[in-house]
């Protein structure tokens, strides 16, 4: 008698929140960089980063969803 139970439907959503955390701080560190690298005052580099982050992360969810 085997048990091969495929995961709960929840399951496979339970990380996807800590993923999206984690893409948007990554991509708003890399602004931070890129504002430090090209010297830019304003805080262009981590606004373009943090909407970076937000576009992959929603990409990522749809991802997953579908």
């Amino acid at each position: 008698m085997k048990n091969n139970k495929k995961p709960a439907d929840w399951m496979q959503y339970s990380s996807l929140g800590f993923q999206i955390v984690v893409t948007i701080l990554i991509f708003l560190w890399l602004g931070a960089k890129l504002e430090v690298y090209f010297r830019i005052n304003s805080p262009y580099g981590q606004l373009l980063g943090t909407f970076l982050g937000i576009f992959a992360s929603l990409y990522n969810v749809i991802r997953t969803v579908k």
